[in-house]
This record gives C-alpha cells, structure tokens and sequence, in this order.
C-alpha cells in the first residue's frame, strides 16, 4: 500500500514535494561573532548604520529561508500525517473487509445450510442467519438470494422483501461477473427505514461447484464512525471514504448520510491515483475545495479509496504561529549581534537563548504520527521519536544504546542479525517484515517495520531510515479465524460419524435380516415351484446382498473404524490397498517409523488429505506406482506421498481440485489448521511428491 506525492502550482503543473531537514541549523555561531575585531571594533556612526543595515538585510534574508525551510518541513510533516491516517485507515477497513468475507464464507460452505438453500428451506436458511447474527454481534442486516438474485430470506426479517428481484443491484452484478467474494458501492437498503448501506456478499455453492445462492451481509454505513475512534484523527485532518463510482461511504467533512452522494473531487481523480500511485493538488475547478492536496490510498480488493484533504491556508493556519515566533526570534537575534558590537557583555546570554530557541524547533520537527526511528550503519538506533518510545516502552536514552536485535526475542535474534545486517550492506533496497518484539515489561507484541536505506550521491548507505507501528490485535484476530477453521472441521468430522453409526444401526441391520429371510423362504421351498419366481428371488438376494455391501462401503468411508482403533498407519495401509485394487496403481508403503500416535483430528486430518492426494494421482498423474512413507522422529511427523507421473508445471498449475475435494490450496489449509507445513514438488515428466509435516507438541 504505497502512495506517492506530488504538489500542483497550477494545472498540469506537478512537481515531486522537496524536504528539508533542518537540524544543526543553529548550532553554530555565525562566523563573524567569533572575530573579536567586530567586538573591538571602533568606527564613525556611519560605519555603524551601513552595518547595522547589512547585518539587517542578512538576518531578512536568513529570516524569509528559515521561514520558507520550516514552512516546507510543516507541509512535509503534515503529508507524511495524512498520508499515514489514509494508509492506516485503509488497512483497517481491509481487514474488517476480510474478516467478513471470512466468516461468510465459513458458513456458506455449511453442508446444512447448502442443503437448505438446495431446497430453498427458508426457516432453515434463518435459523442459520440467526446463529450467524448470534455469533457474530458486527454482523448488521444479513440476507440470502438464488443465484438469480430473488431474496429468499433475511434478517431480522422483513417478509414484505421476500420474492424481490435484485439482480440490478450492483452487490449481485459485482459477484455474478466470477463468483467470487465482492464489496459493494453504496445504496439504499428495500426494508426498516431505508437507510444507506454497502453489501459484502459470497456465492454459495453445491457438491458439484454450481452455484445456487448468494450469502450477503448488509451493513449501514455509520459502521465507520467505530474505524474513525481507534484512528484518533486530528481535528485538522479530512477524511473521506469512497465506493468504485465516487460515492461517499464515510467522511467527517461532507453530508452524506441522508442521501447517496459523489465525492466533489471524484473527477480530477486519475487512474493512477485509483491505483494509490498518486497525490494531486491545486487549479481549475478546485476553487470549491481550496488550493492544497489530498492523499489516497487504494482498497484494491473492493476498489474503494480513503481520501485525505488539506489545504494550504489549513497548514498555514498551523504554522502562522511558529512564523511569527521566527519573526520575533529573527527581531531579537538582530537586538543581540547589534548589542554585541556594543556590549560584549551581552553575547554569552543572547547566544544561550537562541541556542535554546533552536532544541524547540528540533522537538517539533521529530515529532510524527508513527513510530519512527534511524539507524546507524553499526546496527545501533540514531534516533527515534516519542511514539516509537510509547510503543516499545524504552525511553529515547535507553533506545539510542541499543540495536534492533536486542528487541527481539532471544530465539530469533540471530536470525534478525543476519537479516538486518544484510540489509544495512545495501543487498535488499527494503526492510518491510511483520515480526515480534519485546517491550521492556516484557510482553512479546507483533509490529508491522518498513525501513528504507539512505544513500549519499554515490549511491552508499549513510543509515536507514523506518517507521513502524503495532499489529497485536490483527495477529490476535487472525489466529481466531484458524480456531474457527479448525472447529468447523471437528463439526464436519462429528457429523459424518453420527451418519455412519445411524447407517449401521439402521439400513445395514434391516438389509441383512431381509436377505436372511428371503433366503431362508426359498431354502424350505415355502414358495410356488415356478421357476420364474425363484430366479427372482435369486436376483433380490443377490441385490439386497449389493445394497449390503455398499452401505459398508459407505460407511467405512465416511469414518474409516480402523484409523480411530489403530491409528494412521493401519488406516493408511488399508487405504493403500483399497486403491491398488480400484485403480491397478501399484502403491507402496512404509510406516514402520510411526510409533507415537498423534491426536486423532490431527490423524484424520492427514487421513483426509492423503484421501485426497491419491483421488488427484488416480485422476490426472497417469502413474503406475505411487510410494507413502510415514516418518517419526522427536521433532516432527512426516507424510511423503510419491508417483512416477507425468507431473505438472508448479508455475502454471496446482493440485487439482474435483467435485468431491478441496484441491491443493484446500489442503494446505488444512494442514495449516494443525499447525503443519505443506509441500509440494513436481515437474512436467519427474511424477509429482507432496511432503506434510507436523510439529511435535504443537
């Protein structure tokens, strides 16, 4: 999420933002007060007014630079502000974003529900928005239509909206273009008081991958106003949300909660600056809005834009009192030097007091809206201001003693060395990795550090310099998401246990006893001697003895008994044997290094994904022997499944995904759900092995 910046003088004229960095601007004495000729000096009153008017026109001129250097140093601080409030504020509303389509995705891949929608059972369907609602309180107005768009139900329910077309809404044409995940503009919700909302919408699909309904979520537009209390904007600050068309879904500048409205600026917004490339400023028709600039930073995903406007009269408001402060400062410097050529007294006070004019000025400047901090060439801090301090609880003092290895925890410090002494050499042009440090209470918190490496002409390192700021919360909400996950996978697994053990108690039990009966009816010749009826009973016995067989067939697969008995190796071997026999593929293998059982969803979890695996060779490799080794050692459990394949081109392909799997990407989640790696290794003709690997005592 980069934004770059550029300053309008007039249309079509743009120019990048220059900086100036100020420091050691007054730390030293102008030259000419350290040659005591000028403090024994002795001439006509003339002499006197000509010096007295070149020492005036120096401090004028020295004043207008100053003014204008601090000028431009405010404007650079209050770019860097906006554009960090913009950046931030659209990593926020990215990951609510997310995390909704998250949790709709979770319960549109519900078997029940996917059942319900199949028969268009709506108290069934609401029955699982209210849980949906029950369980996740930032859920607002959820809904459900076909895949043509008719509303089949909602909630909380409004039954005079149930039947309506919304195909013409823009959420159904957005998601209808791939079926995929999508944000919508804004618009103006059918039920309640009709209030201005936007949709975040998923498809729901079948088995076989069809889809057959949309799970939506609608949610009113003063969602934001939560997003905008964390942020703690500055009064000064205007921002704005809007949608793909320009419509505004959030601002503190502009009335745009009573009707739809369209950003005024939304038309000098170029395709760049949609993509977060560009900041413009000034001309034309900006009259309405001031001169100045505004700062965008881009949802690509959902292609709305955070906007944040300034204008030159609200900086120069801010920096109007600093201005005069020089002006009074630039006033007494000229009182002290023509008092010095008078009184040399005087000169050790008057230098004091600019010296300590000059440390206020420096404050100001270092102070920023994110933790910032420079680096020296030897790994140690040169520098870090006030919020970089509040955020790794150090003081400045102790931070300027310390390298950025001594804030990690002990067991990734010598990693972070070599990545960050690598950097410093000028071997990777940015540091941008999302870690853990080590406050000095001792909390472990995670932050997001980008740094860049300043160079002089030549193109050498001088230092680095980088902002960072804390990422707890999101890390903390995203293992929450991999709980759920994982939850959703135990549910799945109870229920096709409890369909095994109703199929055994019921169907398989009650085929039998008829196959029994019939046989023995015809065993004592209880039947009519034709031989017509007997070559039918012939037939039931032996369909019932079918229908038999493949309720155990069923049944085993849905819950193979042997893999909750005696583990993942004699359930792997069994599965081997099973498709040797179904397929002609000839497979292997080895588990004799499987001692330690891990927790049963742990094994079934690389039970399935094994299932899955040999479906995929049995598909599409064209293999003739395929090779399972199951691996123990202290550390770690390993599954490697081999075939001597056609393979596939990694680059261009994956695992492919059929009406009953879940495909490679499925299975690398799966694996991720029990805290494991997965891999994948493959070339066109070198067969294809995928190696799982499971952590002890994870």
């Amino acid at each position: 999420m980069q934004v770059t910046c550029y300053l309008f003088a007039g249309p079509g004229n743009r120019a990048e933002m220059p900086c100036y960095n100020i420091d050691g601007l007054f730390m030293q004495k102008p030259a000419f007060l350290k040659n005591s000729f000028w403090l024994k000096l002795k001439a006509s009153r003339n002499m006197v007014a000509i010096l007295l008017f070149l020492l005036l026109i120096s401090i004028a001129a020295a004043g207008i630079y100053i003014g204008y250097g601090q000028y431009q140093s405010v404007f650079n601080n209050a770019l860097i502000s906006d554009k960090t409030a913009a950046n931030v504020f659209a990593e926020i509303l990215r990951e609510r974003q997310r995390a909704t389509i998250g949790i709709l995705q979770s319960y549109a891949s519900r078997p029940l529900l996917v059942q319900a929608v199949k028969r268009r059972d709506a108290s069934a369907i609401l029955k699982h928005m209210e849980d949906l609602k029950r369980n996740n309180r930032e859920m607002d107005l959820t809904f459900m239509t076909d895949e043509k768009g008719i509303l089949l139900a909602n909630y909380p329910a409004f039954p005079e909206a149930i039947g309506q077309d919304l195909s013409d809404r823009d959420w159904y044409k957005r998601i209808s273009e791939g079926w995929k995940p999508s944000v919508s503009n804004v618009f103006q919700l059918i039920v309640g008081d009709k209030p201005l909302a936007v949709a975040v919408a998923v498809p729901i699909f079948n088995e076989k991958g069809d889809v057959i309904g949309i799970l939506a979520n609608s949610q009113r537009i003063g969602f934001i106003d939560d997003v905008v209390k964390r942020l703690d904007l500055n009064p000064q600050q205007a921002v704005t949300v809007i949608d793909r068309s320009g419509q505004i879904v959030y601002s503190n500048k502009y009335d745009y909660a009573k009707q739809i409205t369209v950003y005024p600026l939304y038309s000098f917004i170029d395709q760049g600056a949609m993509k977060g490339e560009a900041i413009f400023g000034t001309g034309g028709s900006w009259d309405q809005f001031g001169k100045g600039y505004i700062a965008i930073s881009s949802l690509k995903t959902s292609g709305w834009m955070v906007i944040a406007e300034r204008t030159y009269k609200d900086i120069l408001k801010s920096v109007s009192g600093r201005l005069i402060q020089l002006l009074v400062i630039a006033l007494l410097l000229f009182s002290l030097i023509t008092a010095m050529i008078i009184y040399n007294s005087s000169l050790e006070r008057k230098a004091v007091a600019l010296s300590e004019s000059e440390g206020q000025y420096r404050a100001f400047f270092k102070s920023k809206a994110v933790g910032t901090s420079q680096i020296g060439m030897d790994g140690h801090f040169l520098e870090v201001n006030d919020r970089f301090c509040q955020i790794i609880g150090y003081t400045r003092e102790e931070l300027l003693h310390m390298t950025p290895m001594d804030l990690s925890p002990s067991d990734c410090r010598s990693y972070d060395r070599d990545q960050i002494m690598f950097y410093l050499c000028g071997f990777m042009p940015r540091y941008d990795v999302e870690k853990k440090f080590v406050r000095k209470d001792g909390r472990e918190i995670w932050v997001h550090v980008a740094a860049e490496l300043v160079r002089d002409t030549n193109g050498r390192p001088l230092r680095s310099a980088g902002v960072i700021y804390e990422i707890t919360d999101r890390k903390a909400a995203e293992e929450k998401m991999r709980d759920y996950s994982r939850t959703i996978v135990e549910v799945q697994e109870k229920e096709r246990k409890q369909i095994s053990r109703r199929l055994h108690d019921s169907v398989g039990s009650t085929l039998a006893a008829v196959n029994m009966n019939l046989a023995a009816l015809r065993s004592q010749g209880c039947l009519s001697s034709r031989q017509d009826i007997v070559e039918k009973l012939d037939d039931t016995i032996q369909k019932i003895s079918q229908v038999v067989d493949l309720t155990r067939n069923i049944m085993t697969d849905l819950r193979p008994p042997m893999l909750d008995e005696y583990g993942l190796a004699s359930a792997t071997r069994w599965l081997a044997g099973n498709f040797s026999r179904q397929t002609g593929i000839i497979a292997d293998i080895k588990a004799d290094g499987y001692q330690k059982r891990l927790a049963v969803s742990d094994e079934l979890t690389l039970f399935r994904v094994l299932q899955e695996a040999l479906t995929n060779v049995a598909k599409h490799a064209e293999a003739k022997r395929v090779s399972i080794m199951i691996e123990q050692d202290p550390v770690e459990t390993r599954l490697t499944l081999s075939d001597d394949g056609k393979g596939f081109d990694l680059s261009q392909s994956s695992v492919a995904s059929n009406g009953n799997g879940f495909g490679q990407e499925m299975m690398r989640e799966r694996v991720a759900s029990i805290a494991g790696t997965f891999k994948v290794s493959s070339g066109p003709g070198r067969g294809t092995t995928i190696m799982i690997t499971v952590p002890e005592g994870k």
